[in-house]
């Protein structure tokens, strides 16, 4: 259940378009002189000038009811989109916005501007800039259809009641400040990549939206009910009103190991029904190996179990000496009678398996904590492409570590295909990230003719190690009797595929060693695991897996029966998901009554969560909300409520680096480079830098907040110093008294 920011782009453009002359609350002070405080679009002015997506004009005006143009339309769309730089360049006598029009034709958006030069520069229409939003977003539709795809799903209504496509007034201009204000929406939704069609617009997806009777006369025209959908779409499968699709990668090596997850979000025509679980039966064309709810690796066609509205898979592409083009098929398998009007369409999603060389990297770490000792193997093989190991390959393999260690053979000869290195490192018990690097330095050239893509390159992995939970000796406070509500449904085959959670919560009973501890877990309904002593409930643990609905409120019913003490009753709930929230409020009333103070910890995409709720369990039964973004910042989050539960020490949310970044980047791309990270929405930070360093100084590049908590900043190399001469880069985040937060992120430089 990853975040996807492409969640909302075009839900948000018909309240911008059609609904922009509503006045809004305008809290920032005016940038531009013929914008002040009252005006109805002041703050999203404002915003639009300190992101940089529009300077205004010369004498200090913004021209708020000014029609936009359609290439000042498209240099916006460019710079607010988070996959580009910020610009494309144009050549000497082209159109200022050429190279920009350049880049949203490569990605089939439709313009008129790509074939005249008068068009870019003439007044953008409603109706049309809904068309170029759509395949924005990954729709291709005619202006009619797009209108009505609007309406269908309620995203927005008629300047009257009557809904039609002449109410919608498709030929009117959309003004500069219309345009701003559809932005800042977005943004605040977190929709800001692009995600374009595959092919030249015609109006191919004008099937799946029929338009009713009346709808482009002047008449009123009526629609079904809209149904709720709970996911953003995401790749080349276009959203519907029968479901949505996020899908972590399209393209997969063919070597029989490479996988992805997609999740389908059906609407079940319920509006609460993440406690439900339904089957439908998952397919591959090309007889790739799916795997579902039991963690189990199906053939290429099994029936699997929905998490509520949503079915979770990964597919593992096969090997393959040629390149394939997959169709991955999701189709309810349940009673016809009782599935929804929304769930009887099947759902495509097209997956492509392309065979490539590799070096394939493994890592075994061993613990020698007597001697405060890390040994990781580090294995490297050499794979043709098809997905089989060069077992002639003659060769030897350079490998380097960015953290320091005591034994380390760097050079490596290659035997059959492989190269093993040891490396062991001192441990100190706290959370490190190893970035390590892998390249091929010498090999017989007639060997490998079709191994030319992975030599003379440098091949990187990340080797994470998560720190021991530790209790504070000095602490003296009683130790409670502690319940863990373990969410055990199949979303958390993606959010979690480490088992981190199972893990950590035996270390974490281990170093709490309570008398007394209870393990449940919930998917569509609660399951009580054990209750005893730690080696009793750790050894229940395995029986946490990934299938079924999210049923919440049940895990904690489970939980909080076996409480039996009259001491201090802690619990911890960990989930990916939503829950109905009546059924909860239930148990925080209980949970009061008893006096169990509950930490809850969101894991995943927020977006996912509710974390309102979440947040509202632990603030009145006495405990603590932690969102974690990745599985492996659980050990350090799990830390933070032991030091809390014992010695009262309230955890500092976002003092580990990995609770502050989501997903830091740094790539060069073509003549520009390229900066951006995701930052914990409760860390209050002000600030997002990073620092290059050298024996001459360090060298900072402050990044642009672009909302919902993503910096960006984008340069062409001729702006900067020669960023080839460094391997890495440091992102620090600060408040907003430029105080840092948490420790920095080391992030490896990509595609030198």
């Amino acid at each position: 259940m990853k975040w996807n920011r492409k969640s909302l782009f075009f839900s948000v453009l018909l309240s911008a378009l059609v609904l922009s002359t509503i006045p809004t609350d305008a809290m920032a002070a005016a940038t531009f002189k013929d914008v002040n405080e009252q005006h109805w679009a002041s703050e999203s002015v404002e915003w639009a000038s300190n992101q940089g997506l529009t300077k205004g004009y010369p004498d200090g005006t913004f021209a708020p009811d000014k029609p936009i143009t359609e290439a000042q339309f498209v240099t916006m769309l460019v710079r607010f989109d988070c996959s580009s730089p910020d610009s494309f360049p144009s050549s000497a006598g082209e159109h200022k916005a050429a190279g920009n029009y350049r880049y949203l034709t490569r990605n089939n958006i439709p313009l008129d501007g790509q074939s005249s030069n008068f068009s870019k520069d003439w007044p953008l229409k409603r109706g049309t800039a809904a068309r170029i939003i759509a395949a924005y977003q990954g729709v291709d539709l005619s202006e009619a259809q797009a209108v009505y795809y609007m309406y269908m799903n309620d995203l927005a209504t008629g300047a009257s009641v009557s809904n039609t496509f002449k109410d919608f007034r498709p030929n009117d201009s959309l003004t500069r400040a219309e345009a701003v204000d559809l932005l800042h929406r977005i943004s605040n939704t977190g929709a800001c990549d692009l995600v374009g069609l595959s092919k030249r617009p015609t109006g191919s997806d004008n099937g799946k939206y029929p338009l009713p009777k009346g709808f482009k006369d002047d008449g009123t025209a009526y629609f079904p009910s809209p149904e709720t959908n709970t996911k953003p779409p995401v790749g080349s499968t276009p959203p519907s009103y029968t479901a949505n699709v996020d899908v972590e990668k399209k393209e997969l090596i063919a070597n029989g190991i490479d996988q992805t997850f997609i999740t389908v979000s059906f609407c079940t025509g319920k509006s609460d029904s993440y406690e439900e679980s339904l089957p439908f039966r998952v397919t591959s064309r090309h007889k790739a190996q799916i795997t579902g709810d039991t963690g189990n690796q199906n053939k290429y066609t099994s029936v699997f179990f929905s998490d509520g509205p949503e079915v979770t898979v990964a597919v593992t592409a096969p090997k393959s000496t040629k390149a394939l083009t997959d169709t991955i098929t999701f189709q309810y398998d349940g009673p016809s009678g009782s599935s929804s009007v929304c769930m009887k369409k099947s759902v495509d999603v097209q997956l492509t398996y392309q065979p490539q060389a590799e070096v394939r990297i493994d890592v075994e770490t061993v613990d020698h904590l007597q001697r405060n000792e890390k040994t990781s193997y580090i294995t490297a093989s050499i794979v043709r492409p098809g997905g089989e190991r060069a077992t002639n390959f003659n060769g030897r393999i350079r490998f380097t570590s960015s953290g320091s260690s005591y034994t380390w053979n760097e050079y490596v000869t290659v035997v059959n295909g492989r190269a093993t290195a040891v490396l062991t490192r001192p441990w100190y018990g706290f959370e490190l990230t190893d970035d390590l690097t892998v390249e091929v330095v010498d090999w017989n050239t007639w060997q490998s003719s079709d191994l030319q893509s992975i030599l003379n390159q440098t091949h990187h992995h990340e080797i994470f190690y998560p720190g021991d939970m530790r209790l504070n000796p000095a602490c003296t406070s009683e130790k409670p009797e502690i319940a863990f509500i373990i969410d055990s449904s199949g979303s958390m085959r993606r959010s979690d595929p480490t088992d981190a959670r199972k893990k950590e919560t035996d270390k974490l009973i281990t170093a709490l060693n309570a008398p007394v501890n209870i393990a449940a877990k919930f998917n569509s309904r609660g399951i009580h695991l054990a209750t005893g002593a730690p080696d009793t409930v750790k050894s229940s643990l395995y029986r946490i897996d990934a299938s079924g609905g999210t049923n919440i409120a049940s895990g904690m019913k489970e939980a909080f029966s076996k409480f039996s003490g009259t001491g201090p009753k802690v619990a911890i709930l960990l989930t990916d998901g939503k829950s109905g929230e009546s059924q909860i409020n239930a148990m925080i009333t209980e949970a009061k009554t008893k006096g169990i103070a509950v930490f809850t910890i969101g894991l995943g995409n927020p977006q996912q969560l509710n974390e309102t709720l979440l947040r509202k369990i632990a603030l009145e039964t006495g405990g603590t909300y932690y969102h974690v973004a990745d599985s492996k910042e659980i050990a350090s989050t799990y830390q933070s409520i032991l030091d809390e539960i014992t010695c009262g020490i309230k955890g500092q949310t976002c003092s580990a680096t990995s609770q502050v970044f989501s997903s830091p980047l740094l790539e060069f791309r073509g003549n520009d480079f390229f900066m951006s990270t995701d930052v914990r929405s409760n860390c209050d930070i002000a600030k997002v830098i990073v620092r290059f360093q050298s024996n001459q100084g360090d060298i900072d590049y402050e990044l642009v907040d672009r909302g919902q908590n993503h910096y960006k900043l984008t340069r062409g190399l001729q702006e900067l110093v020669d960023l080839r001469l460094f391997d890495e880069g440091l992102f620090i985040a600060y408040d907003r008294n430029n105080k840092q937060i948490g420790d920095p992120k080391r992030v490896i430089i990509k595609g030198k």
